[in-house]
């Protein structure tokens, strides 16, 4: 009986310590707060590029078929087109609108050699009154500018502008000053194009014949339809 004492209370001293074991272990232990989300900056939006227009094409469309080598172009006061042919040496009219070509004339004289031929056209700034048309042609012996009336008898107004087979010149044009402009070629020989001492042609009411370099200025391109590659500047009167 004695001996059962000491090991009941070792039983009551271990049950003890499991209780209090059992209590520390329930408590719980305070953790530290979640941290709050960090508010991140958005970034700043970025100016999508503008479009670029895409640019506009021209719209085209055929006015007239059936030209036999047309070489100069000048338009009449209401709109229609006179069209050279340079091998036949007709001037064809095409309506403002467009539609079949009309030969209104047949230069006479027309020399088609080469690049020679019927070339380029002029309205007179007063063709509603004279109703003359200036043509730029190659004949027989040379180049030559001559003006007309639609049907009409053909007028020489300026000789001897020298003649090839290759770089006859033959634009012509009015210019703002009432003046007869023209691109007179090399005539296959491309001194002629620096040449200033070459004799000038002597002819009523013509002005002074200026050879250039290949580059024409530009405020005498400016007043030209076309520029000849190579040539010279002549300056007519109106009154020719």
């Amino acid at each position: 009986m004695r001996s059962s004492l000491p090991v009941a209370a070792l039983a009551l001293a271990l049950a003890a310590c499991g209780s209090s074991s059992g209590r520390a272990s329930s408590t719980s232990t305070p953790t530290d707060p979640a941290p709050s989300p960090t508010a991140t900056a958005s970034p700043a939006p970025t100016a999508s590029p503008t479009p670029t227009a895409s640019p506009r094409v021209p719209t085209r469309r055929t006015v007239a078929t059936g030209l036999h080598v047309p070489w100069g172009i000048a338009f009449l006061p209401g709109g229609d087109a006179l069209v050279a042919e340079r091998t036949t040496g007709k001037i064809l009219q095409i309506g403002a609108d467009g539609g079949k070509p009309r030969t209104v004339m047949t230069v006479p004289g027309v020399s088609a050699v080469g690049e020679g031929g019927l070339l380029g056209l002029a309205i007179s700034p007063q063709y509603s009154r004279d109703e003359l048309v200036y043509a730029y042609l190659t004949a027989a012996s040379d180049n030559r500018i001559v003006r007309f009336r639609l049907g009409g008898q053909v007028r020489t107004v300026l000789t001897g502008l020298q003649k090839a087979g290759i770089h006859n010149g033959g634009r012509i044009a009015f210019g703002p000053d009432g003046k007869l402009y023209a691109g007179v070629g090399d005539a296959g020989n491309t001194a002629n194009a620096q040449n200033t001492d070459l004799a000038m042609y002597n002819v009523e009411k013509i002005g002074m014949l200026l050879y250039t370099d290949y580059l024409i200025p530009f405020e005498v391109a400016s007043m030209l339809l076309l520029v000849a590659m190579v040539g010279a500047i002549i300056l007519a009167k109106r009154e020719l």
